[in-house]
This record gives C-alpha cells, sequence and structure tokens, in this order.
C-alpha cells in the first residue's frame, strides 16, 4: 500500500494517480474539499476510479482548558492553526 502525503496541487493530483490512498494537510479545514477534487481528478485522468482512493486529512490539533492558551500553543505550527 502507498499513500502519499501531498501539499499543492500537482501532487494531489499525482497522489490520486499513482497511490493507493493521500494523507494531505488541510489547512485551513475549508481546503479539504478542494485537496479531495484535485486527488480524484488525478485518479480519474490516470483511469483510475477515484472512489477506490483512501483519502483522509492531516490536521494540526491543539487542545487546551481556554481557546486562547489553545492558539497559543499552535502558534509554531505551519500553516494557519484556527
Amino acid at each position: 500500500m502507498w499513500d502519499i502525503c501531498p501539499f499543492g496541487p500537482e501532487f494531489l493530483a499525482l497522489a490520486g494517480a499513482i497511490g493507493d490512498g493521500a494523507l494531505p494537510m488541510c489547512t485551513p479545514p475549508e481546503s479539504a474539499a478542494l485537496m479531495c477534487q484535485a486527488i480524484h481528478a488525478g485518479a480519474a485522468a490516470a483511469g483510475r476510479d477515484p472512489q477506490a482512493l483512501d483519502v483522509m486529512g492531516f490536521v494540526w490539533v491543539s487542545v487546551a482548558a481556554d481557546g486562547p492558551n489553545a492558539g497559543g500553543r499552535s502558534a509554531g505550527c505551519p500553516g494557519p492553526c484556527h
């Protein structure tokens, strides 16, 4: 099994074309649908069934008793963290 962790439209499409699955970093979370579209388009362009791929999302999570403290702990994470 080959899961690919892509970022960027070309690599997302490549993951769909050659991978068994993809684990893109979804920052911000609203980008997940766009990433899935690129992965599925890459699979379809390669003659593969997009629904046969395992697509998961990688997100940064910070948990604390209060929101500001959780936000402060995620300050060093790449990309926008909410």
